[in-house]
């Protein structure tokens, strides 16, 4: 996505991406979405969108998000920002299934 930032033209990128939304060793699609863009968001100025098609698990994948990324004013870094303060702590949970399986005897 970082190259999407800096692109100038169009100044909105648009990615389609396919494969695991939710896979071993790798951040969710649900952290991306709602932990990473909001804080990119608040931090940074960022404005990106990710929208969630189809999940998709590994091994077979078939996940498909769509991404749009506004590019920064030409001229304009990145602002320099600070974790080192721990601020309000809010708790979620998400849960999932792929698919269920009626044992029968």
């Amino acid at each position: 996505m970082q190259c999407c930032l800096t692109h100038r033209r169009p100044p909105t990128s648009h990615l389609d991406l396919r494969g695991g939304t939710d896979a071993d060793f790798a951040p969710p699609i649900g952290y991306l979405t709602h932990v990473l863009v909001p804080t990119l968001r608040k931090l940074l100025g960022i404005h990106i969108r990710v929208d969630l098609l189809r999940r998709g698990f590994f091994p077979k994948g078939g996940g498909r998000i769509h991404v749009e990324a506004e590019a920064l004013q030409r001229g304009c870094c990145l602002p320099a920002f600070d974790l080192s303060r721990r601020g309000k702590v809010g708790v979620c949970g998400m849960g999932g299934c792929v698919q269920l399986w009626a044992k029968t005897g």
